[in-house]
């Protein structure tokens, strides 16, 4: 159970060092209008949940603005001390944008707790801000609740309760799910696609260099037709080409050998020559044998090229057959060389299209789980909906009780739909919310609130704060109220420009006083 004991207002609003106590029980907090029952009550909200400063034009009017200290803004401070679980703690907290700071101390052993890490959520029993203004915190023409209420009861509803672990937030769960599901396909999509443009690069590739290899194979089938025909060709020529070969090689070598006798005298004559012109006397003589014997020398120079000459064509008159087919030869080597080449870039590249295809199983995992996100999502929606309606039968069932106390037994069971619409249950028929009276509806809205509070707080008791919010109740049912509050065991500050409340809350006192004797 939590309760208030004291405020201790350094500056806010309109209040510079204020310290403002309360008891457990009803406290009624009186003041005219305008005297700062909502500043105080602003304070205590402030104390729990902080005020942070909005941005842009939401700024002009936003509650940081408005509760700024009117006196030296720049101090905006202040502290409040509580107590839970039989210990007192004090929080204090700087408000200032600029110099923000939050200390939680438990005051009865002295330790500083953390505010970040959840510690103080711990003590007002996971209770956030949306459930705060929407349960036990009610102002003047607010009674109805607005739909942060609705989506915050969707989700506690839809908790899995029922297994302990008040920390899971289905809502977010579904929904990060969700997201995560969505960041799966669109990673898949990426990876389809651009394995997709990879397979067709490499596909186009792979028909080039198969083109180019049936090519190659079609000139090197050509090719080898072309070299046994050579050959066969040979293999009928031979013969005859061996015997005209040895024909020539025959001639060729009597050829030689008549012209080799031949130079031979030439040789000998023109020494002769060269000998006499030396010997004999007569100038003319002289140059008639030099001249002699340099013609000699000329005819046996060329008898001798001419022998060589003969010679040579007699060892290659046999080679001018096998030029085409060595040809052919070499043609074919260059061939099975490319072929060889384009081989070994076709099996790389079905190498490459094997990996990209292998990662198709990655992209395969990626479905996989979407289609597992898919299930937990089914999962968790279906075992929520069977959550959802045990607690939705409770705070029915909490609100019926409380509604039937504070209306006198006139409406006795209100449920809310699925879609957070309330019904009224009469004797008669179903009634919508619109076809009550207005304080029968302010009557609904508190029943709902309460019992709300009940199902985020497990039972545990919560201060319940009121800022006018019974104005528009006549005298019935503000007593009846009054007298739930009374029985109920929560700290209660009700703030109020009327009276009436500490009168009749007065008579209720003496009216159980009485009962108890």
């Amino acid at each position: 159970m939590m309760r208030i004991l004291e405020l201790q207002i350094r500056n806010f609003g309109k209040f510079r060092d204020q310290i403002i106590t309360f008891h457990e029980g009803i406290n009624i907090i009186y003041g005219e209008n305008e005297m700062g029952k909502s500043t105080i009550h602003a304070f205590i909200r402030g104390m729990l949940f902080g005020i942070d400063k909005m941005r842009g034009r939401a700024a002009r009017n936003d509650e940081y603005t408005i509760r700024q200290p009117w006196d030296n803004p720049g101090y905006f401070a202040g502290a409040m001390r509580f107590e839970s679980g039989g210990k007192i703690f004090r929080i204090e907290r700087n408000f200032n944008k600029l110099e923000k700071k939050a200390l939680l101390i438990c005051e009865s052993d002295g330790e500083e707790l953390d505010i970040i890490h959840g510690d103080l959520q711990m003590l007002m029993e996971g209770l956030n801000e949306t459930a705060f203004r929407n349960t036990i915190f009610i102002r003047q023409n607010s009674s109805k609740t607005d739909e942060g209420l609705a989506a915050e009861l969707r989700n506690y509803m839809a908790n899995f309760e029922s297994a302990g672990d008040d920390e899971i937030n289905v809502v977010k769960a579904i929904e990060t799910l969700k997201d995560k599901q969505r960041e799966c396909a669109v990673k898949k999509k990426q990876q389809d696609e651009v394995r997709s443009e990879r397979l067709e690069q490499v596909q186009i590739k792979l028909d080039y260099v198969e083109q180019e290899i049936r090519g190659l194979q079609k000139q090197q089938e050509d090719g080898t037709i072309k070299l046994q025909e050579l050959r066969s060709m040979e293999a009928r020529e031979g013969l005859a080409e061996q015997e005209k070969r040895a024909r020539m090689e025959a001639r060729n070598r009597e050829e030689i050998k008549m012209l080799k006798i031949r130079q031979i005298c030439l040789f000998t004559a023109a020494g002769i020559a060269v000998l006499m012109g030396i010997l004999l006397k007569p100038l003319w003589l002289k140059m008639a044998l030099g001249i002699a014997a340099v013609l000699l020398f000329a005819y046996c120079w060329y008898t001798n090229r001419y022998t060589r000459n003969r010679e040579q064509e007699s060892r290659q008159s046999g080679s001018g057959a096998s030029k085409a087919s060595q040809k052919m030869v070499w043609n074919l080597e260059r061939i099975q060389e490319e072929l060889h080449e384009k081989r070994v870039l076709l099996e790389n590249l079905k190498e490459n299209q094997a990996d990209i295809l292998a990662e198709k199983a990655d992209s395969n995992r990626i479905q996989n789980d979407i289609e597992a996100l898919e299930i937990a999502i089914s999962t968790i929606q279906d075992i929520s909906r069977e959550i959802y309606k045990e607690s939705a039968r409770k705070l029915n069932h909490t609100a019926s009780d409380i509604l039937k106390e504070v209306t006198g037994g006139n409406y006795t069971s209100i449920y809310l739909d699925a879609n957070m619409q309330v019904r009224i249950n009469t004797p008669q028929k179903l009634l919508y919310l619109e076809q009550v009276s207005r304080g029968t509806m302010d009557q609904i809205y508190f029943a709902l609130r309460m019992a709300a509070a009940q199902l985020f707080l497990s039972g545990e008791k919560m201060p319940l704060i009121f800022d006018d919010a019974f104005v528009m109740y006549d005298e019935q049912r503000l007593k009846r109220t009054l007298k739930w509050l009374y029985k109920s065991d929560s700290q209660v500050l009700l703030f109020t420009c009327h009276k009436r409340e500490g009168a009749i809350l007065e008579e209720i006192r003496r009216e159980e006083c009485f009962v108890q004797k």
